[in-house]
């Protein structure tokens, strides 16, 4: 997310109005969220179509998702459920 950080600083740094802006400030006046807060609003977004979606078939994982909401557990609970996380038994 660091790598795709420094492009997106180095963008607003090519518009010549802004190089004398702090990277917030640049971000502000492009009306551009930074990458943190899309990452977060993405994830919760997500959270929500799972929810919906499989609100009656796993009553537990709607339950896990809405407590993890509004942590920073989010990422990690949706990796689990999406399969990006895998336990080796031994």
């Amino acid at each position: 997310m660091e790598r795709i950080e420094k492009v997106q600083t180095r963008g607003t740094k090519l518009i010549k109005r802004l190089k004398k802006f702090s990277y917030e400030e640049q971000l502000r006046k492009l009306h551009l969220p930074t990458l943190k807060y899309r990452r977060i609003r993405g994830d919760k977004v997500l959270s929500g179509k799972l929810i919906h979606q499989y609100q009656y078939k796993f009553p537990l994982l709607k339950y896990l998702l809405r407590e993890a909401i509004n942590t920073k557990y989010l990422r990690i609970a949706l990796d689990l459920i999406l399969g990006n996380i895998h336990f080796h038994l031994e």
